[in-house]
C-alpha cells in the first residue's frame, strides 16, 4: 500500500515545490520591474548621475536585484503557507478572513518599508541606514512629515500602491496557483533563476573591487534601498574590527558626582548671589555669513549684528552635532552628544547624569523658562532638558495657541499640528509668551529659547515684509533638497526667514530695555546648525560635518563683556563654563567643556563633533586642521582650514603625520565615550570624563 501511494505523494510535493518556487519568481520578478522603474526614474538617483559609466550603474542595479530575491522568496514562502486549504469542515469563512489579512500583510509591509526608504531619499538625498531608522522609528511623526513637505500626496500614494501591490499579487497568486505546474511553473523557475545567477554575476562587469570602491565614494547613498542597508552592516562590522577602536586614550579626567547642594555650599558668599539674568537664544540653521559682524556682505539679522558688535564675538565657533536633537543639549548640558555607536534617544528619566546650565542658576535662585518653538520630543529632547528646575516649560505640545506647518504642507502634517505632535509655534508666539513670563517677576532669570522659522522650508508669515523677497518658488524646497540652479534663490528665502526671526528677537530685546532689564542680562546667542546649500553636493543639515553645517556663530553681550572678537576655537560644550565664569561662578563638575574666556593664546583647545543621523562621521578640530572620519565608509578627510576654509582639498593622502594624530585624538575620545555610556555602573560614581591631552 506504501509502495503504491509513493508516487502520488511525491508528484504533489514536486507540484507544490514548482508552484512555490514560481510564486517566489513572479514576486521577485515584480519587484524587479518596480526597483528598475525607480532606480531609473527617481531624480538624483545612481542611474541619474552621468559620472557614473553604464556598466557601474548597471551592476549596481544588478547587485540591488540580488539583494531583493532574498524578502521575495521569504513573501512568496509566507503567501505559499497562507494559500492552503483549511482542512476542517466550516472553516473555510474565517480561512478567506485570515488569508487576506496576513497574505496583505505579508508582501505589503515589506513592500512599504522599501518604498519608504525611497521616499526618504526623494526628501533627504539618503536611503534608509541602520541610524535614519533608528531616528525614523523613534521620531515617526516628525520624520513623516519632513517627508511630506510640499508632496503631502507622497505617503498616501506609497502607502496606496504598496498594499494594492500586495492586494493583487495575493489574489492573482491565488486564481494561478491551481496552473503553475508543469512546463509553465518549471519556466518560471528557469527564468528566475537565470536572472538572479545573472543579477549576481553583472557586478564582474567592472569587477568586485570596482563596485566596493564605488560603494565606499560619496555617491553610495544613491546606490538603492538595500544596498546601502548592506553597504552599513558592512561597514559596521569592518568598523567593529578595526584597529583604531583600540585607539590609547592620552588622559581622561573623571570627576566624581557631587550633590548640587554641595556645589553651591562652596561658593563665596559673594558669588552664590548673582544678580544677572541670562537669555540663552538659539536661532535654527543660522550660518555666520548671514552676519555682517561675523563677515557676511549682508545683515539678514540687524539686531543680532547689534548685539554682536557691542558683544563679544566667537568667529571659529562650532556646534557638536550636525542635527538638533544632539546639538541643542549640548549648549545646556556642556556634555557632548555621543553616547551611542548609533543614533541615541534621550530616554526617560535618563540613567547618566547631567547638570545644565538652568540647573546650577536655579540652585540660586533663578527663575528657570523654556521658550521653544519647535517640538521637544524629537529625540526625546524634553526628557533630558526637564530635570526638575523648570518652571515653565513651553513647546508646541505644550502651547495653548495653534501650531503651524508650511502652507503646502497639508494632509498628515496638517493633522500632525492639529494633534500637537508635530508643527512649529511661529516665534512671535514664542517671543511674546517668554515676554509676558518675564514680566511676571523681578527675580532673576535664565532663559533657554529656540526660534524655529527660520527651518527649512524657510517659512514666512504673510504679513512680514520679507527683505530679500518672499521667496516664491516655482520649486519644493524639500529637506535635503531643491534644484542646484536655484540655490541664490533659495538662499533669499532662507536670509528673508532669519530676518522674521531677527524681528522677534528685537522685540524681546526692546521689552528688556523698556523694563529696565536689558543691562543686567546676559545674552548668549548661537545656532543649532549651520546650513549648506550644495558646497558638498548636499543641502540642509544632519548629515556630513563640513564646516557650512557646523560652524556657528557665538555672541557673548551684557555685564562683564568687552566688545571684541576671539577667533580661538570654541564649541557648544563650552557656552554653560563660559557663561558660569561670566558670573563669578566656578565651572560645574559634570562640564565636560572650558571656560574660553580662560584659553586665550591656546592654540590646542580640541573641537569634537559627532552626526548620527543621515551620516554616521566624527570629526574633530584643533588649531588650523579638522579632520573627519567617515564610519560607513571607513575613510578620512584632512583639511587646513587656514589655506581651504571651504574644505576643498582633502590633504590626507600627503599629510600622513598629521592624519594620524588627529585619529587618535578622535578615536581615544570617541572611545572613553562609548566606555561611559555603556558601562551604567559609572553613572553612580562619576561624571562624562574629558579627553585631554599634552597640547590641551
Amino acid at each position: 500500500m506504501q509502495r503504491e501511494n509513493e508516487p502520488a505523494v511525491t508528484q504533489r510535493e514536486r507540484g507544490a515545490f514548482v508552484r512555490f518556487a514560481a510564486m517566489g519568481g513572479l514576486t521577485w520578478l515584480a519587484a524587479c520591474f518596480g526597483a528598475i522603474a525607480l532606480h531609473v526614474g527617481a531624480s538624483g538617483s545612481a542611474w541619474q548621475d552621468d559620472a557614473i559609466p553604464l556598466t557601474a550603474k548597471a551592476s549596481l542595479i544588478g547587485l540591488e536585484l540580488f539583494l531583493l530575491s532574498y524578502p521575495a522568496i521569504l513573501i512568496a514562502l509566507a503567501v505559499y503557507v497562507l494559500l492552503g486549504r483549511p482542512d476542517r469542515p466550516g472553516a473555510e469563512k474565517r480561512w478567506w478572513r485570515t488569508r487576506l489579512v496576513a497574505a496583505i500583510l505579508a508582501v505589503s509591509v515589506p513592500a512599504l518599508a522599501y518604498a519608504a526608504s525611497w521616499a526618504v531619499f526623494r526628501s533627504t538625498g539618503h536611503f534608509l541606514s541602520r541610524s535614519t531608522f533608528v531616528l525614523w522609528w523613534r521620531n515617526p511623526v516628525q520624520m513623516a512629515q519632513h517627508t511630506a513637505h510640499f508632496e503631502p500626496t507622497t505617503p498616501a500614494l506609497i502607502a496606496f500602491g504598496a498594499i494594492a501591490f500586495g492586494t493583487i499579487l495575493v489574489f492573482g497568486l491565488g486564481r494561478i496557483h491551481g496552473r503553475l505546474k508543469g512546463r509553465l511553473g518549471w519556466g518560471v523557475v528557469a527564468v528566475n533563476a537565470v536572472l538572479i545567477v545573472s543579477s549576481l554575476l553583472l557586478p564582474g562587469v567592472i569587477g568586485w573591487q570596482a563596485v566596493d570602491a564605488f560603494m565606499r565614494a560619496r555617491r553610495a547613498d544613491s546606490t538603492g534601498p538595500l544596498l546601502r542597508v548592506a553597504s552599513d552592516l558592512r561597514s559596521s562590522a569592518a568598523a567593529n574590527a578595526d584597529s583604531f577602536y583600540r585607539a590609547s586614550v592620552p588622559v581622561a579626567a573623571r570627576n566624581p558626582i557631587i550633590p548640587l547642594e554641595e556645589y553651591v555650599a562652596a561658593l563665596p558668599e559673594s558669588a552664590a548671589r548673582p544678580t544677572t539674568n541670562v537669555l540663552v537664544i538659539v536661532v535654527e540653521s543660522l550660518r555666520p555669513d548671514q552676519l555682517v559682524s561675523f563677515g557676511g556682505v549682508r545683515s539678514a539679522m540687524p539686531t543680532v549684528d547689534s548685539l554682536a558688535q557691542s558683544g563679544l564675538r566667537f568667529s571659529r565657533h562650532y556646534t557638536q552635532a550636525s542635527h538638533s536633537d544632539y546639538a541643542d543639549p549640548a549648549i545646556l548640558s556642556s556634555h557632548f552628544p555621543l553616547r551611542s555607536s548609533t543614533y541615541h534617544v534621550y530616554p526617560e528619566s535618563p540613567p547618566y547624569p547631567r547638570v545644565l546650565l538652568y540647573d546650577v542658576l536655579s540652585a540660586l535662585g533663578y527663575r528657570v523658562g523654556i521658550f521653544s518653538s519647535q517640538n521637544e520630543s524629537w529625540g526625546g529632547m524634553k526628557h533630558y532638558l526637564d530635570t526638575g528646575s523648570v518652571d515653565r516649560f513651553l513647546h508646541s505640545e505644550t502651547y495653548d495657541g495653534e501650531t503651524y506647518v508650511p502652507d503646502r504642507d497639508e494632509g498628515f502634517a496638517g493633522w500632525a499640528s492639529g494633534a500637537r505632535k508635530s508643527g512649529k509655534i511661529d516665534d512671535r508666539f514664542t517671543v511674546g509668551e517668554a515676554i509676558e513670563w518675564i514680566g511676571e517677576d523681578q527675580k532673576p532669570f535664565v532663559i533657554y529659547m529656540n526660534l524655529q522659522n527660520s527651518h527649512v522650508p524657510y517659512v514666512i508669515p504673510a504679513d512680514f515684509d520679507a527683505p530679500f523677497g518672499a521667496g516664491e518658488v516655482s520649486f519644493p524646497i524639500k529637506f535635503g533638497s531643491f534644484p542646484k540652479d536655484s540655490v541664490e534663490a533659495v538662499k533669499d528665502l532662507y536670509a528673508s526667514s532669519l530676518a522674521y526671526v531677527d524681528a522677534q528677537i528685537a522685540r524681546l530685546v526692546e521689552f528688556l530695555v523698556e523694563s529696565g532689564r536689558m543691562d543686567e542680562t546676559l545674552v548668549v546667542l548661537t545656532a543649532d546648525t549651520g546650513q549648506a546649500f550644495y558646497e558638498h553636493d548636499f543641502t540642509s543639515h544632519g548629515s556630513a560635518l563640513y564646516d557650512e553645517v557646523m560652524r556657528v556663530p557665538l555672541v557673548l553681550h551684557g555685564p562683564g563683556v568687552e566688545p571684541s572678537s576671539r577667533e580661538l576655537v570654541s564649541q557648544h560644550v563650552d557656552i554653560p563654563p563660559t557663561v558660569l565664569g561670566l558670573l563669578g561662578l566656578p565651572p560645574h563638575p559634570a562640564f565636560q567643556g572650558d571656560d574660553v574666556l580662560g584659553l586665550a593664546g591656546s592654540g590646542g583647545h580640541n573641537v569634537f563633533m559627532v552626526g548620527q543621523a543621515l551620516e554616521e562621521q566624527y570629526a574633530v578640530v584643533q588649531g588650523q586642521w579638522k579632520l573627519i572620519f567617515d564610519a560607513r565608509k571607513l575613510t578620512y578627510e584632512l583639511y587646513d582650514l587656514a589655506v581651504d576654509p571651504g574644505e576643498l582639498t582633502d590633504l590626507g593622502p600627503v599629510r600622513g603625520a598629521e592624519l594620524s594624530e588627529l585619529a587618535r585624538l578622535l578615536h581615544a575620545w570617541r572611545k572613553v565615550q562609548l566606555e561611559y555610556y555603556t558601562n551604567p555602573a559609572n553613572f553612580d560614581s562619576h561624571y562624562p570624563p574629558r579627553v585631554t591631552d599634552a597640547r590641551d
